[in-house]
């Protein structure tokens, strides 16, 4: 696994959980 995609990827979908999460509140 190469840690520069994952890490780069990773934030992208955690961004996405947490402004799901913000407009549900």
């Amino acid at each position: 696994r190469s840690p520069s995609p994952d890490a780069t990827t990773i934030p992208a979908q955690s961004a996405s959980c947490i402004e799901r999460t913000n407009s549900r509140a």
